[in-house]
This record gives C-alpha cells, sequence and structure tokens, in this order.
C-alpha cells in the first residue's frame, strides 16, 4: 500500500463516489430556526440550562466596578446569560404529554429547555426516534436578568427579561 492510499488519497474516484452515494442518500425534509415553547412554565429548568451552558459565568465575567465601567462606555445593557449556544441538543417525543399526544421535548445535558412548537412536533413527532430520519440542531439562548444603567448613568441596576431559547433544526430522510 503506498503513502497516499494509507492517508486516505489512493482511489479518489472510488471514495469520491461512495461519498456523493452517501450525501444522496440523505434528503432534507424540513429546515427552519423557531422560538422553543413553554420556557416560561418550567422556569427553574431554563434557568439551570442557561447556566450550563453558559459555563457558570455571568454579566461576561465582570466584577461590578468593571461592569460599570464596560456598561458607561457600551450604554447597552450586559444579560446575565448572554449568546448561549450548543448542538449537543437531545429531542425526545413525549406522548403521554396530557396536553399534546406529538409533544417532542427539547434537552440539553438531559435538562428540559422547551417544547418544538405544536404544528411541527405534529408535523415531524413521527420522525423522532426513528432510523430512517436524522436531525440537526443548534439551540442558541438569551434573556434573563441583566444590568444596565441608571437614568444618571451612575448606578448599576439590575432589570429582568424573559429567557428564551431557539432551535435551528434540520430533518433528513435517510434513504
Amino acid at each position: 500500500m503506498g503513502l497516499l492510499s494509507f492517508l486516505g488519497f489512493g482511489n479518489s474516484k472510488k471514495k469520491s463516489a461512495n461519498r456523493n452515494t452517501a450525501i444522496q442518500k440523505a434528503r432534507i425534509i424540513y429546515h427552519d430556526e423557531f422560538r422553543l415553547m413553554g420556557t416560561n412554565y418550567h422556569k427553574q429548568e431554563a434557568f439551570a440550562a442557561a447556566d450550563y451552558l453558559s459555563g457558570y459565568e455571568h454579566y461576561f465575567g465582570k466584577t461590578g466596578k468593571e461592569l460599570k465601567s464596560y456598561l458607561q462606555r457600551s450604554l447597552k445593557p450586559v444579560y446575565k446569560y448572554n449568546k448561549l449556544k450548543t448542538v449537543d441538543v437531545l429531542l425526545q417525543r413525549e406522548p403521554t404529554n396530557p396536553h399534546d399526544k406529538n409533544a417532542i421535548k427539547v434537552l440539553i445535558n438531559d435538562t428540559f429547555v422547551g417544547y418544538l412548537p405544536a404544528e411541527i412536533a405534529k408535523r415531524f413527532s413521527s420522525c423522532i426516534g426513528n432510523p430512517k430520519y436524522r436531525y440537526d440542531a443548534i439551540l442558541t439562548g438569551r434573556g434573563g436578568p441583566y444590568k444596565t444603567l441608571s437614568s444618571n448613568l451612575e448606578k448599576v441596576v439590575t432589570q429582568q427579561k424573559e429567557l428564551y431559547f431557539e432551535l435551528d433544526l434540520t430533518i433528513w430522510h435517510i434513504k
């Protein structure tokens, strides 16, 4: 075996054909980004997930004095949970849900963060856990408590905004 074959470069036509066949066997049947539902009814779990995703570092990791200086320079609020993001997302059917037999809950680190909207769950609940389908999901989040300046720009005050999560979801049909 030559060095190029050992490194994976030999028989490139054959490998390219195999890759193309594999790509042709999967087809995207759904792709969209949407806000998760039910987060307000499960605030404790949502905040636990946000803590986990932020690495337990809040307000950019700045001390009170650093935060005040930053706020005076930028004049923008600083969220406790800022730019939360993960691809380690698990979708799980919840057929015993008393409100929706098609419910699909979204988990990260075994923690509930929300539900797919009902119309999406109804359309794709049979795909979740089915080996003929796979999904890719990117979860993002933001909100919760935030720091801003008082009207005279001298005092740091804490305000509250809703913590929310969005999901960028792609579902593939594997042929």
